[in-house]
């Protein structure tokens, strides 16, 4: 479904609406905003400033289409896949079907062999990603995270609406997450979905703190009053979810939740973030997180696009994002990376590798 826009050239020019599934319910979503453009020109400074403005990126074309799908290919062989199967996907382009493999999950967060592996490893540690977080932090030297979070996505599936702090605190308030997909990710697919400006709303949480009162209970759960509920996160494994924050009334005690939320717990890898959810789809996000959007008037702050292999997308650590629920027949193959400038605080619980600009040496640094 599509809401087509009005063409009366003396009104702000609105955008295309699409009515996507997300999560446990549907939202109207709009279309990211390209930053190619500015990549070009290597304009950095507008770069980081739209950065800080939308909380997200998005570039066409940023990486060899050819590359990131032998990449995939790769990771399908290396997850046991049948030959046929991936031949299949990789003559035609198309991803891999469901009903030929009907395993329960790929189960690729645990799979750090694939992930390291280097078909993988030169999509995910590109050299134009490194030079990339060279330019927009503005340093000769960034530091990436070790382990990557590289995930399958089945048929009914979905990442619910989180910031990245609250699994990520602990160092660089720059730590930064590029989203890369193996392969053609439509929105139909499972795409990244991004509330464009939440960051800023995250960040006035965190700089107008005054004494929010403590709690026992963990602050997703605080954020609610409905019964949680036990689904299927991305990797397969069954786990309770949290509860759903859109029967909070607005007050300060919610104010109070949701400074703890985006105060973080820090330090979570492999595949157990359900606890850190805000919420199962957009309308049930309290506004205290909700951005502005672009264009506000015209459009919802929830933006998505149908990503190119190639594609990537850049998040900050505030950003309020999920990703759109999985309702082709293809499994969904994506990973999160994550950047920071390598002379920053680095989270203790993840061990990281410095990389430095224009290809110079690589060191490991000791977590």
């Amino acid at each position: 479904m599509e809401k087509v826009t009005s063409k009366d050239s003396h009104r702000p020019r609105k955008r295309r609406l699409r009515l996507i599934t997300c999560g446990s319910g549907a939202s109207a979503v709009a279309q990211m905003r390209e930053s190619s453009d500015l990549l070009s020109c290597s304009d950095y400074n507008s770069l980081k400033a739209r950065l800080d403005s939308d909380g997200y990126l998005f570039f066409r074309d940023f990486l060899p289409r050819s590359d990131v799908i032998k990449a995939r290919v790769e990771i399908l062989k290396m997850a046991e896949v049948p030959p046929e199967a991936i031949s299949r996907t990789e003559c035609t382009f198309r991803p891999l079907e469901v009903s030929i493999f009907k395993a329960p999950s790929l189960r690729l967060l645990a799979r750090q062999d694939i992930a390291s592996s280097p078909a993988v490893q030169m999509i995910t540690e590109n050299a134009k990603i490194r030079d990339f977080f060279c330019g927009i932090f503005g340093c000769k030297a960034v530091a990436t995270t070790r382990y990557k979070w590289l995930r399958s996505v089945s048929t009914g599936e979905y990442t619910g609406v989180h910031i990245d702090r609250v699994y990520l605190a602990g160092g660089s308030n720059n730590l930064t997450t590029m989203w890369i997909p193996f392969g053609d990710i439509p929105m139909r697919h499972g795409s990244l979905l991004v509330n464009a400006g939440s960051n800023k709303k995250v960040d006035d949480l965190l700089t107008n703190i005054s004494s929010p009162a403590s709690s026992s209970s963990s602050p997703a759960s605080a954020l609610s009053s409905k019964q949680s509920k036990c689904e299927k996160d991305v990797s397969g494994d069954t786990k309770c979810c949290p509860k759903e924050a859109s029967s909070v009334s607005p007050s300060s005690s919610v104010r109070e939740a949701a400074v703890r939320y985006v105060q973080g717990n820090g330090g979570k890898t492999g595949d157990k973030t359900t606890a850190g959810w805000l919420a199962t789809e957009p309308k049930n996000v309290p506004s205290v997180f909700c951005g502005d959007g672009m264009e506000r008037a015209v459009a919802p702050a929830w933006v998505s696009t149908d990503f190119k292999a190639g594609d990537v997308a850049i998040v900050s650590l505030n950003t309020v994002h999920m990703s759109t629920t999985n309702t082709s027949k293809f499994w969904r193959i994506s990973c999160d990376t994550r950047w920071q400038p390598a002379n920053e605080p680095k989270n203790p619980a993840l061990k990281f590798k410095v990389m430095q600009h224009m290809g110079q040496s690589e060191k490991k640094v000791k977590s």
